[in-house]
């Protein structure tokens, strides 16, 4: 295997293997807050999905959450091949789903941060590829529209919001334009949340404005799945209230 072949990937700590996967726009800098604390109990693999932060450039043909899952399978085995649970944040964690999925006998744990396991409505495909455009007119433009709008008081998260938007920066067109190609065309995965029962833990910010935290909770409490409520917080509960969201990865795995 060529190390092009392999994603980018930053690892701290020892113990038992825990995969961290970031959101679409991120990099493994937005789990900075949490690494340090996270380290002291477990080997935190931290992988950046493709092309984002420093891992090559997301120009499939045919771009899928598959494809980024198998990229992010292959950049792990490198590190381990023992025994591990995965926290996904937003695109990480539909990423996460088909990880957790391509294992017939997965035995860890899986953590959704601000994630949910549902394919894009129809109005939402629609918006995918009206951003879409947006992007291949103004990439910059997009980026720094779309990250303040994460949180629920960005006026309170200008330090994070400028990391990002510094990381997102980065990115080249077509891999922004692939990621939400891949979004939109992913399948629904609730079938691996229910397989997974009480190993399975949606962490949800109250005020996250994409995803309908009570839909979350009834869909946890269908598919006997943990649910944790970040209140006050939008779809970034790491920053918003990262102690809380750092306590229940810990007190979950």
């Amino acid at each position: 295997m060529s190390t092009t072949d392999l994603l980018s990937s930053r690892v701290a700590g020892e113990g038992y293997p825990v995969v961290f996967l970031h959101g679409f726009l991120e990099s493994n800098t937005m789990w900075d807050d949490l690494s340090d604390d996270l380290a002291k109990d477990y080997m935190c693999i931290f992988i950046e999905l493709p092309g984002h932060g420093e891992s090559p450039h997301f120009t499939e043909d045919q771009p899928s959450i598959d494809t980024m899952m198998q990229k992010v399978k292959r950049t792990l085995l490198t590190i381990t091949k023992n025994e591990f649970s995965v926290v996904g944040h937003s695109l990480g964690g539909y990423v996460a789903l088909n990880l957790v999925a391509s294992y017939s006998n997965f035995k860890g744990k899986l953590i959704l941060l601000n994630s949910h396991p549902w394919e894009d409505s129809k109005i939402k495909k629609e918006e995918r590829n009206r951003v879409i455009k947006v992007v291949q007119k103004n990439k910059a433009f997009f980026i720094r529209t779309a990250i303040p709008n994460l949180y629920r008081n960005p006026g309170k998260q200008n330090s994070n919001i400028e990391k990002l938007v510094f990381e997102a920066l980065k990115m080249d067109q077509f891999s922004i334009e692939n990621s939400l190609e891949a979004m939109r065309d992913r399948k629904n995965n609730e079938s691996v949340m229910k397989g997974l029962r009480d190993k399975c833990l949606v962490i949800q910010g109250e005020h996250d404005h994409l995803i309908d935290s009570n839909r979350m909770q009834e869909t946890c409490k269908d598919l006997k799945n943990s649910f944790t409520l970040v209140k006050g917080a939008g779809h970034m509960a790491h920053h918003e209230d990262g102690e809380k969201v750092l306590e229940t990865i810990k007190k979950f795995i």
